[in-house]
């Protein structure tokens, strides 16, 4: 029969096997590029992942606020509650949740990399 000091070490044993595996499933798990054209209205709370190029490029007046115009066959704004700096004819891969802002669809960004940048 097994006793508790055996019992408590398999227990810790499958626990950390557990946690190292969803560690791995996390790390290798990423949303999938889409088009631009899947961010409307009807993903709204969704997250996406996209790659456009930046047509233009706002910071916020006493804020830290960037808002991108994003396009490809289509444009959309995309706000970064950070400043960030991207340029004009940038291609960004940007993954960020569908909001609608004003009657439109907009990506709000959490994550922006540039040029391989992060």
């Amino acid at each position: 029969m097994l006793n508790d000091r055996t019992l408590l070490i398999a227990s810790v044993t499958v626990s950390l096997a557990g946690i190292g595996a969803l560690a791995i499933l996390l790390a290798t798990s990423e949303l999938p590029l889409e088009g631009l054209a899947t961010v409307d209205a009807s993903r709204e709370g969704e997250s996406v992942r996209v790659r456009a190029t930046v047509t233009s490029v706002r910071h916020a007046k006493n804020a830290s606020v960037t808002i991108l115009t994003l396009s490809e066959t289509l444009e959309r704004k995309a706000v970064v509650f950070d400043v960030v700096n991207v340029t004009k004819g940038a291609v960004v891969d940007v993954i960020g949740d569908v909001q609608e802002y004003q009657g439109e669809p907009e990506l709000v960004i959490r994550k922006l990399v540039v040029d391989g940048r992060r």
